[in-house]
């Protein structure tokens, strides 16, 4: 049987804009509810709320079962956490944001109007990211330890230098320039490496000579149906806001998807 797709965040969001549907949300996370005392705080027929179950049903935040003539609904926790993960990194942005313009207004300044060494932030933030494809475990996985392959795919076609050492304690290094044209490297050390199951390195994107990001990412490879679940997961630290997370995520995300038309087109007739 193929499962369904899951419900994108849109749907969950859209599914909490009205407030018949957040009511019954407020009264589900209380504990499970027949259909029908869900719907007797409500001035609306049972059909209504029915309709307003199914949208939520439909977003993942809400599912139900049925014993004998009772229907019972109760909150899917992985539907709430999934916006609920969504606005904390919203917030965590935000809140260094306000960080750094305080900085701003409250740091002293020479007589040039240059911020002083207070002008200083951190910000630690991790994220996950998983694609499956079509090739198993040890294809993916060559796509990571071949240099040529790698450079495709990750490099890109502007990078304007990529070396691999491919082992643990090698290095990998990547060099290009930024749309302003600052020199930028992207550095690598492979700390451990499991054929075809796990990859484990740190990493430092320099602009010009000073690092402003700082990560440790783990690659796992996971058989699924005829193909590979890849599941990476990267916990970075970005330094005085040259940064932000929402950049980091977008960009591996950006090269995993690269990753799979490099793998399509090895499966390409």
């Amino acid at each position: 049987m193929t499962n369904a797709p899951e419900p994108s965040l849109d749907q969950v969001f859209q599914a909490l804009a009205d407030p018949t549907r957040r009511g019954l949300v407020a009264i589900l996370v209380r504990g499970p509810a027949s259909v029908s005392s869900l719907a007797r705080p409500f001035d609306m027929t049972l059909s209504a709320v029915m309709q307003h179950l199914q949208v939520l049903i439909d977003s993942g935040l809400v599912r139900t079962e049925k014993v004998g003539r009772v229907r019972t609904c109760r909150i899917d926790a992985a539907g709430l956490r999934r916006a609920e993960d969504w606005l904390a990194r919203r917030r965590t942005l935000w809140e260094h944001r306000l960080e750094r313009l305080d900085l701003l207004l409250t740091a002293p300044s020479d007589r040039t109007g240059r911020l002083d060494m207070t002008d200083r932030s951190v910000l630690v933030s991790s994220f996950a990211v998983e694609r499956t494809y079509p090739l198993g475990p040890e294809a993916v996985f060559a796509a990571w330890a071949d240099p040529g392959t790698k450079a495709r795919w990750f490099a890109g076609a502007n990078a304007e230098h990529h070396e691999l050492d491919f082992r643990p304690g090698g290095v990998e290094v990547t060099r290009g320039r930024s749309p302003e044209g600052r020199p930028l490297t992207f550095e690598s050390r492979y700390h451990d490496i499991v054929p075809a199951e796990r990859i484990v390195y740190s990493s430092a994107l320099l602009v010009e000579q000073s690092a402003v990001t700082i990560s440790v990412t783990t690659v796992q490879f996971r058989p699924s149906g005829g193909g590979t679940t890849l599941v990476l997961t990267e916990q970075d630290t970005y330094l005085d806001g040259h940064e932000q997370p929402e950049m980091r995520e977008s960009g591996t995300r950006g090269w995993l998807d690269a990753l799979g038309r490099e793998l399509a087109a090895t499966v390409s007739p």
